[in-house]
């Protein structure tokens, strides 16, 4: 099918662009994980502050006394946070499967990297050094080193996968905003696995 109208997507204070439709998943994950921390970060602290100013020790008493066991408190300090871990896990899976499975319809690019550089092969036989993708259009990359163990990364995509020697490894993205060929606009792609002394070279861009 054509591709529809492009979709705007923006990302968040902790993170950046956000370019693909599966961005706005794992970025709602990553919020949802970053602000319950800071809200059990907070209510610890407060706790800690009320109870050091309420229990502290007044006088001389050598032995003062307080409580020393509470059934109900240490059973819901074990529930919550429990129920909290399974929802976690759910949401975190779903996101996983949904990373880990491209559509059937995915545009395949064949993607090779060796020490220091990217290769990427598409349908009619083209390679090139940058890639290059439709835009709005599911896209899988089958990823293989002739070498060492790299791994592809795209920051503004949310995609991140290990390319192993010996084995094939997959991952997938629809990016739905073009960039055309400006290079400003392009999105970036890192190799995030340390690979030898020109590791630092194997840097290229996106165009959609």
């Amino acid at each position: 099918p054509p591709p529809s109208a492009p979709r705007q997507l923006t990302g968040g204070f902790w993170l950046p662009q956000a370019s693909s439709t599966n961005a706005e998943n794992i970025d709602a994950t990553f919020y949802f994980i970053t602000y319950l921390g800071y809200f059990f970060f907070a209510l610890i602290l407060a706790l800690l502050v009320i109870f050091v100013v309420k229990y502290r020790q007044r006088g001389r008493e050598i032995h003062p006394g307080g409580p020393t066991h509470h059934t109900a408190l240490e059973v819901t300090w074990t529930i919550i946070p429990l129920l909290l871990s399974i929802v976690i896990f759910y949401i975190v899976f779903k996101g996983f499967l949904n990373a880990s499975t491209p559509p059937l319809n995915s545009y395949q690019i064949d993607v090779t990297a060796q020490q220091w550089s990217w290769s990427f092969k598409y349908p009619n036989g083209v390679q090139s050094d940058d890639l290059y993708i439709p835009a709005d259009r599911p896209v899988k990359l089958v990823m293989r080193s002739e070498d060492v163990l790299h791994s592809l990364f795209v920051p503004d995509f949310r995609v991140k996968k290990d390319v192993v020697p010996g084995r094939y490894t997959t991952l997938w993205f629809n990016a739905p905003e073009p960039t055309g060929k400006d290079s400003k606009k392009a999105h970036h792609l890192f190799c995030t696995e340390y690979c030898g002394k020109d590791h630092s070279n194997m840097n290229r861009l996106v165009y959609v």
